[in-house]
Order: structure tokens, then sequence, then C-alpha cells
């Protein structure tokens, strides 16, 4: 390898880690998306109630009669399941506002001290 400014073979290869972080939105991005995100969650929980609702009217009327004469007849305990946050959400959370390392190999000459990024 040689130098590209005195053609000098007297080069040492430096590896320097760099830390970028990854920065948020701007302010009145966040605000715009803010507004956007609460008319899609009364929007969203509205359709959801409405469904809710009329869930509610049919499982009172015809599913819990039955279900209450299965348990009845059966006698089994109701077992709840440990319900844990998905592995993906997790990840997702901890990508937001996160330090990533960055290494480069910078080659230095020896003779001029000419610095330039190794490939």
């Amino acid at each position: 390898m040689k130098c590209p400014r005195c053609s000098s073979e007297n080069i040492s290869v430096q590896i320097i880690n760099e830390q970028h972080y990854k920065k948020g939105y701007g302010c009145i991005l966040t605000i715009l998306f803010g507004v956007f995100y609460w008319a899609w969650l009364v929007f969203k929980w509205g359709l959801k109630y409405l469904f809710y609702i009329s869930y509610l009217i049919f499982k009172w009327f015809l599913i819990f009669p039955v279900k209450v004469i299965w348990v009845i007849i059966r006698k089994e305990k109701i077992t709840t399941l440990n319900m844990r946050d998905p592995e993906f959400v997790t990840k997702i959370m901890r990508k937001a506002n996160k330090i990533y390392n960055v290494q480069k190999s910078f080659a230095v000459c020896q003779s001029c001290g000419y610095k330039w990024e190794k490939r």
C-alpha cells in the first residue's frame, strides 16, 4: 500500500470506533404525528367499543348460558395463562434513542501524516 500524497510505503492502519446516536423526529413532525395518532385512536377505539358492545350482547344472551352449563357439567378449573410481551415489541422499543457503533479503518502515512479511509 502506498501513500497517495508522498508515495511512501511506511503506512499504519488503525480501526476507529465512531458512535452515532439515532435522533428522534423534530418537534413539528412529532406534534403533527400526534394529532393524527390521537384521531386514529379515537376512531379505532370507537369501532372497537361498537363491536365490543354487540359482542357483549351476543355473549350474555347466547354464549354465556351455554358456557355456564358446560362448566357446571365438566367441573373444570378455569386456568389463566401467563401472558408476556412478545419479543418483537421489546426489540422495537429498544431501537428508539439508541447509540450505534460504526467501525471504520483509516490508513495513516508515517512519513507525511496524511490520513485516508481504507475501504
